[in-house]
């Protein structure tokens, strides 16, 4: 596959700006953007790193990954496949040029490790800026859905995510959850990939 047909879109914050910093070491060969949060500003700040318009906080991931979506729709429209994942991984290339080539070869629209939901979770317990959030659980909704720590969306499912009007009916505080249900919702169900080959997380 082409470099310019593949972008990474890693979520981060100013809060974590180091663990970016650190990232930036473990480079890629494909374009990418980092995306933050700021209710106030947006645009591109720096040549790598994009502010959105909404909170730099936990529960404002989901509205995060959206506009990160939208932005890459519009401003990437050559690319084939988008690798969503964190600013705390290291990436195994070659593991991961062997899967972008599999799920060319076989048209895959939704890819990752997948997860099923239909259950009320507490993962974002003390990660919340709001405080009933931090102590109440929250519904995943009864899909199934690839986990965000790092999952691969085609040019299709990006566009289908960035064409909709609201994802208000599709809304999970976790985004990987909202993602998986917008694009069930398309009759894109998501193909199991072992992540853990390819991405290594920072135990910090």
């Amino acid at each position: 596959m082409n470099i310019e047909e593949v972008f990474f879109l890693f979520l981060s914050c100013e809060k974590y700006k180091n663990k970016r910093e650190k990232s930036k070491r473990n480079r890629i060969k494909y374009d990418y953007r980092y995306f933050i949060g700021d209710d106030k500003i947006k645009g591109e700040v720096e040549e790598d790193v994009v502010v959105l318009e909404c909170k730099d906080n936990y529960e404002s991931l989901t509205s995060k990954t959206i506009k990160a979506i939208k932005w890459i729709s519009k401003n990437k429209p050559n690319i084939k496949y988008v690798v969503k994942t964190d600013d705390d991984v290291e990436i195994n290339k070659e593991k991961l040029d062997e899967v972008l080539l599999k799920l060319e070869q076989n048209s895959i629209d939704y890819a990752g490790e997948i997860c099923r939901g239909g259950y009320y979770s507490k993962w974002h317990f003390d990660k919340c800026e709001d405080p009933y959030l931090n102590t109440s659980l929250m519904p995943v909704p009864n899909i199934l859905y690839c986990m965000g720590a790092g999952y691969f969306l085609s040019k299709k499912s990006i566009d289908l995510i960035a064409n909709i009007d609201s994802y208000e009916n599709y809304y999970s505080i976790y985004e990987d959850a909202t993602i998986g249900n917008i694009l069930k919702s398309n009759n894109i169900i998501p193909i199991g990939v072992d992540i853990k080959k390819i991405f290594k997380w920072d135990p910090c």
